[in-house]
């Protein structure tokens, strides 16, 4: 699916099922739906899960500070970016930055 190479490629940037579905010429639904079948998970989780992907590389390859790290990868605030890799990972970013850097 071109659509999940583009949110590898593009994770340092605002991603959204909107602007996704935009630039593959589809509809927001049809992209939800295949994400879905496809994935089974919604396009915003996808790209979360990406994202904290990214996050993990950095906080175990480099001292960037969380904060940071959640503006380079696009999300509104350090807070929101936190609660995410909470969500994702099971952790905190701090807790994780501990355990494997």
């Amino acid at each position: 699916m071109q659509s999940t190479l583009y949110i590898q490629n593009h994770v340092n940037q605002k991603l959204s099922l909107a602007l996704l579905a935009k630039k593959f010429e589809c509809s927001d639904s049809s992209l939800a739906h295949l994400f879905k079948e496809k994935y089974n998970v919604t396009v915003g989780a996808y790209i979360n899960s990406h994202k904290v992907d990214a996050a993990k590389y950095m906080l175990t390859n480099s001292q960037i500070s969380i904060s940071e790290i959640a503006y380079t990868l696009a999300f509104n605030s350090p807070s929101y970016f936190m609660k995410v890799f909470k969500q994702t990972s099971g952790m905190t970013a701090t807790r994780y930055r501990k355990m494997h850097g």
